[in-house]
């Protein structure tokens, strides 16, 4: 989702972690970032 400067959106997905449980976050321009993990799937 694009967001115009100033503005705070939110977002959710259901992602798959690594191998080793670790998961990668990239921004494309500077941003402030918050991440909470609320919870796993088992197998």
């Amino acid at each position: 989702m694009n967001a115009f400067e100033g503005q705070i959106v939110t977002n959710s997905a259901i992602i798959p972690a690594g191998t080793g449980g670790g998961v990668n976050i990239y921004a494309f321009r500077r941003t402030n970032l918050a991440v909470e993990i609320s919870g796993y799937f088992g197998r």
